[in-house]
């Protein structure tokens, strides 16, 4: 059987790339030697180089970045809302519950040498004592709150509270006075009434509003500056940056304290509001860097 061109032409690929069986590479060869076409086919296929794909991958690598931006831009935030909704449920199950007074919620003992001991309930979980020598009533004079928590309630407490108001001992106490949200007046529970012809009365107190006011017209302010000069990218930037402190402290003011709501415990409340505007910055930023990647806002 006599072998075509056209046979010969269709093995030389494998000849060339050394996948023919020796008996098909010396046909081949027998061939080529006397087939001027068939052995220019060869030379051609020899010396040609194979064609590489495109070694310039810089696109590729750019858009690969890109997607694992977003992923941990997404998972960074995932995780920074789910801390501070947990940080958010953790605060409110642990937020004072003021008790109203009853006659067993606290009790009063001295000592021989001259000390008051204070024994709460055991359904307290945490007091407040303020007080000390007051020179209009010429008396030592301390007013004292109780309360509990939800947390306290589902999972209880440590140990009954007790305290010691003088610890030295050679300090009288005249009176003690309870307070809460349920008494319009502080109600002499221990000592006498130093003010016999009108009451006294423990305030809460409303600077965390002011905090909240300030804070609201910086967020006015600055959000103003943001839209006059939009079109200023640097500054816009940088704006954006400031722009999100202010607005985290309102609303974490809102989430602890309500609005135009006083505390009696300023003091924590205040910590508390601190602790949950700074994941809330966070989550803030993360949102905005993501909503650009997105392509939503440039």
């Amino acid at each position: 059987m006599k072998i075509t061109c056209d046979v010969i032409q269709d093995i030389l690929p494998l000849y060339v790339e050394n996948l023919a069986s020796n008996d098909t590479r010396k046909i081949v060869e027998e061939h080529i030697q006397t087939c001027k076409e068939c052995q220019t086919q060869f030379e051609k296929m020899s010396s040609s180089k194979p064609i590489l794909p495109d070694a310039d991958i810089g696109p590729l690598k750019k858009i690969k970045f890109q997607l694992q931006k977003k992923k941990i831009l997404s998972i960074a935030f995932t995780v920074l809302i789910t801390f501070t909704f947990l940080m958010v449920a953790f605060i409110y199950l642990t937020s004072p519950q003021y008790l109203p007074y009853q006659e067993d919620l606290v009790r009063f003992e001295e000592n021989s040498i001259g000390q008051v001991i204070v024994n709460f309930r055991d359904d307290v979980t945490g007091y407040f004592i303020h007080g000390g020598y007051d020179e209009e009533l010429s008396g030592n004079v301390y007013h004292i709150t109780a309360w509990n928590t939800t947390w306290d309630e589902w999972f209880g407490h440590a140990k009954r509270l007790t305290t010691i108001l003088n610890r030295e001992g050679d300090e009288k106490i005249d009176s003690i006075y309870y307070y809460g949200p349920d008494l319009k007046e502080d109600l002499l529970i221990y000592g006498k009434d130093l003010i016999p012809n009108g009451g006294v009365t423990t305030l809460p107190r409303l600077a965390l509003n002011y905090y909240f006011i300030v804070a609201g017209i910086a967020t006015v302010l600055i959000g103003s500056l943001l839209l006059i000069f939009r079109k200023r990218e640097s500054f816009r930037r940088i704006m954006e940056k400031v722009f999100f402190i202010p607005l985290s402290y309102c609303v974490s003011h809102l989430i602890v304290n309500g609005f135009g709501r006083s505390t009696y415990y300023m003091e924590r409340d205040f910590l508390v509001i601190l602790l949950i505007a700074f994941p809330l910055y966070g989550v803030f930023q993360l949102m905005l860097r993501l909503i650009r990647h997105f392509g939503f806002v440039k």
